[in-house]
Formats: structure tokens, C-alpha cells, sequence
């Protein structure tokens, strides 16, 4: 019971820290809060499914829930229309925990809860298209940051396979990249020039990776 608790203390500390606005007076850590959201969201989802915990899968749900985020129709350079086919993240996280729970009250009453649950916050966040892209193949596009302004590019797979993230500034230089195992990326930096950026999603994997890309 006492480990049951501390779990609960320490996922409702993180699920409050995530839906809480940002604090810092630094416009790159204000701008970049609501992807790290979906950040944090994906990750202790990913872990909720790979213990069988029903807790991680309820909160993540309820931080995803938090964090608003515009759909937008973004194509990647080169092809006619990205086939799309991603779930929706929020009712099958949702449903997972409920299987795990198995008939636990509280399990139960918190999954309604977050079901029940609408942003009443302030309106726009990330930009999020969604894509998907087959195995060996790379998805281009190009996303326009100001000079001295935070830019923000947040990747995240449907779990499948490893994602690659890159973004190249306009005189080809790189800006930032995310080359390690997974799926889920982040790149945040403050714009040293302003213009057009190459932003490069690649999928190094043997099948196909339904993917989110989402921008500031």
C-alpha cells in the first residue's frame, strides 16, 4: 500500500507539473512547455503499457488531455498525401488502463474522470499534422522560424519503429537533431537565423511508423 501511494503522490506531482503554466520568464522554456507535455505524456504511456500499469496510463491520458494542440492538414514535400492512420492516443491509452485495472474502483473512477474531462484552457498550442511514413523512407518539410524566437519541432511515432529527427537551418547548417533509439523526439533552440528550415523525419525501421509532428 505504501508503494501503491508514493507511485500515486509522484505521478499526480508530475501530472500537475506538466498541466501547470509555465513559470520561467525564458520565452524558450515557456514556448516548448506544452511539448514537453506531449513529451512527458507519450513516455509514461509507453511505460504504463510495458509494466501493465494502469496509474501511468490514466495520467498520461490526463496530461495529453491538458495540453492543447491545433490539427492542422501539413504535407511533406514530394508526396501528393500522407497517408494517415494514427489512433486516437487519449481513448486507447484509456481503454488499456481500464483492462489492466481490471475492476478496481479507483482505477475506474479516475478513467471516467479523465474521459469526462474538456481543456478549458487558452486556445492554440503546437501545431500537429499527422503522417505516415514506410520503412526506409524520409518525410521532408519546411517550417519558417523568426531570428532570435524559439522554434520547437516535436516528433512522435506510433511506437513501431526508431524515428530520426533533423533540422537544418536556411544556409544548411544544422540547427538540431535527435539521432538516438525511439521514436518520441524533441528539438528546442532559439533561431540564430530567420527564414525557411529543412525539417527531416526519417524511419530507419522495416515497417511502416504512423507518426505526429508538431511545431511551435
Amino acid at each position: 500500500m505504501k508503494k501503491l501511494a508514493a507511485t500515486l503522490i509522484g505521478l499526480g506531482v508530475v501530472a500537475l507539473a506538466a498541466a501547470a503554466p509555465a513559470a520561467q520568464t525564458n520565452p524558450l522554456t515557456e514556448v516548448r512547455g506544452p511539448f514537453d507535455s506531449l513529451k512527458l505524456s507519450a513516455e509514461l504511456a509507453r511505460s504504463g503499457h510495458q509494466r501493465h500499469d494502469p496509474w501511468a496510463l490514466a495520467v498520461a491520458a490526463r496530461i495529453r488531455k491538458l495540453t492543447p494542440v491545433q490539427e492542422v492538414s501539413r504535407t511533406p514535400e514530394g508526396v501528393v498525401a500522407a497517408e494517415v492512420a494514427r489512433h486516437d492516443d487519449v481513448a486507447a491509452w484509456l481503454a488499456e488502463a481500464e483492462d489492466f485495472g481490471g475492476d478496481d474502483a479507483r482505477i475506474l473512477a479516475l478513467v471516467r474522470e479523465v474521459r469526462a474531462m474538456s481543456f478549458k484552457g487558452r486556445s492554440g498550442g503546437p501545431q500537429l499534422s499527422k503522417a505516415r511514413l514506410g520503412p526506409g523512407a524520409i518525410h521532408q518539410y519546411g517550417e519558417v522560424f523568426q531570428i532570435g524566437h524559439p522554434a520547437v519541432v516535436y516528433v512522435e511515432g506510433d511506437g513501431d519503429t526508431d524515428l530520426m529527427l533533423s533540422v537544418r537551418a536556411p544556409g544548411g547548417n544544422a540547427a538540431c537533431s535527435e539521432m538516438g533509439p525511439g521514436d518520441v523526439k524533441l528539438c528546442a533552440w532559439t533561431a540564430v537565423q530567420g527564414g525557411r528550415y529543412a525539417v527531416e523525419v526519417r524511419n530507419p525501421g522495416r515497417v511502416d511508423n504512423a507518426y505526429a509532428l508538431a511545431t511551435n
